[in-house]
């Protein structure tokens, strides 16, 4: 079809369905989420009274929710207050975040990123089972959630986990592996499991799907339904990130080949100030847009000041005992020259007030731009673009000085710039099934060009080509923008028998329209 290899996306505007089922059968994720939610001491109305009723639950819950209150009160939410603040201006909303050196630790990265749409996690810790309800009945639940106390016991308190206690605790307990642990996490914050989905990473950087069988898996996605609304979707790989380690498993070919995008560091042992770890390093500056970290973290002398600027946040004197011999005279200078309050504690300094985070923020290629560049070399073949297929694909700089010619049908806008707001998720193993699928997505009419005027600040749903020929196609960030011209789908009568994949909640239905695959005007 010819009509690919002119526009940036395909839009349609439409009815939203119903949630999509899930990749695992529904009454395994129903199950799973009851016990995340038992184990992070919460009650969910679905909750079967034989757990509630056990003795042995009920003092878990006494216990978590202190620590729970605790720990929202002094860490959770004074850091969401801070990135909402210092973070948020900085950042727009959506892409993928890499967090490397984080174990189970999802709900500081969420915190500190709230508005993406996922997120990279990755660790030396195994990923073990979905946690199930079935060991939490009679008395084995004493055990069970004792074992669990244990593990969250100190990253609760100190805000990171020790990956020499985690690999000690985590494959005997009852509920083993990362795995769990996130899921707790998210049903502690209020988030709904929507699948969960077993990966192989293989040496060449390609996930392929295991479905719900965990045995030969060395990574996993868990989709999710946020306590605010939204999909998002996290991905954690048991992994070893040092030099040529690296390379042979794929992980960093698979990080290569995410858009560009915010990163966090945090508790990751100095790692990066050693040779060996360079490589992991040398990713994170060359593709985040934004970097927050602790002085654990890459050293400053390896920021580019040309490039990044750097802000530093609390106090840095010197790092703990243990990681003495990494001092950084010039962070320390940075710091004392000038640092803005950090009110929670983080890191190996973790008590409130003498904690240290530096936010590296630097100019990023913008969403449109890289998707031109991944669809190019998808449909070309070419690792780089022509000026005559930039030009094909890319609008005109006089798109919306004229009048389009068709006429506007049913009040839709022709020519309209808009701002996505939110998009669908499709699991890796729907994805497998499939050849060519759109996701939905909702934007905001920001301008209208040409069209019916009464669009202008309403929210729409559009879908995107996600799938083509197999292959996934790299999406726009949330609070992107981009100008369309729109027609019929009946244009393209072929694209009827596209797949939609539309988890986003109902709206009234609305007339089907696709972005015009013709030159602008």
């Amino acid at each position: 079809m010819h009509f690919l290899l002119y526009p940036l996306v395909l839009l349609i505007i439409l009815l939203t369905k119903a949630d999509s089922s899930f990749g695992a059968n529904s009454k395994t994720i129903a199950d799973i989420n009851i016990t995340a939610s038992l184990l992070a001491g919460r009650n969910s109305p679905d909750t079967p009274t034989r757990f509630t009723d056990n003795r042995a639950w009920q003092q878990h819950r006494e216990a978590m929710q202190k620590a729970w209150s605790k720990y929202r009160t002094s860490t959770l939410d004074p850091m969401l207050a801070w990135s909402s603040g210092e973070n948020g201006p900085n950042l727009p909303p959506g892409g993928v975040v890499r967090y490397t050196f984080s174990g189970p630790d999802v709900l500081h990265v969420m915190r500190m990123f709230p508005r993406a749409n996922s997120y990279v996690l990755c660790g030396l810790e195994p990923i073990g089972k979905a946690p199930r309800s079935t060991a939490l009945e009679g008395k084995a639940a004493e055990s069970a959630l004792a074992e669990i106390r244990t593990i969250l016991e100190e990253s609760i308190r100190y805000s990171f986990f020790r990956t020499s206690d985690m690999q000690k605790e985590l494959p005997a307990a009852t509920y083993a592996g990362t795995l769990p642990i996130i899921c707790l996490f998210l049903a502690a914050d209020g988030h709904r499991i929507r699948n969960i989905e077993f990966l192989s990473l293989d040496s060449d950087g390609k996930l392929t799907s295991l479905g719900d069988h965990p045995e030969k898996a060395n990574a996993v996605r868990i989709d999710v339904r946020c306590n605010d609304g939204k999909a998002r979707s996290i991905h954690y790989f048991q992994t070893n990130i040092a030099n040529g380690a690296l390379r042979r498993s794929g992980f960093l070919t698979y990080l290569e080949n995410l858009p560009p995008g915010p990163s966090y560091v945090k508790a990751a042992s100095y790692l990066m100030h050693e040779s060996y770890f360079s490589q992991i390093k040398d990713h994170l500056l060359a593709s985040s847009s934004a970097i927050i970290q602790d002085d654990s973290g890459i050293p400053l002398r390896f920021f580019d000041r040309s490039r990044w600027k750097i802000t530093p946040y609390g106090k840095y004197e010197t790092p703990t005992d243990q990681f003495k011999h990494y001092h950084q005279d010039d962070l320390q200078k940075t710091f004392r020259s000038g640092a803005r309050p950090l009110p929670f504690g983080t890191g190996y300094r973790w008590r409130k007030g003498q904690s240290n985070l530096v936010l590296a923020t630097t100019g990023r290629r913008t969403p449109t731009r890289r998707a031109i560049n991944a669809i190019s070399r998808i449909l070309s073949g070419r690792k780089t673009l022509t000026k005559e297929a930039k030009r094909s694909m890319s609008p005109s700089p006089h798109a919306f000085k004229t009048k389009p010619k068709e006429n506007t049908t049913n009040g839709i806008p022709l020519v309209a710039t808009l701002e996505l707001l939110t998009s669908s998720t499709i699991s890796n193993q729907q994805a497998n099934k499939l050849n060519n699928a759109f996701i939905i997505n909702e934007y905001r009419i920001l301008a209208v060009h040409s069209g019916d005027n009464q669009y202008l600040g309403k929210r729409i749903r559009v879908a995107r080509t996600c799938l083509f020929h197999g292959r996934r196609l790299p999406g726009n960030a949330e609070g992107s923008t981009i100008s369309l011209k729109l027609v019929p789908l009946s244009t393209y009568p072929d694209l009827l028998s596209w797949h939609i994949e539309d988890d986003l909640p109902k709206k009234k239905a609305v007339i089907i329209h696709i972005a015009s695959q013709n030159k602008a005007p």
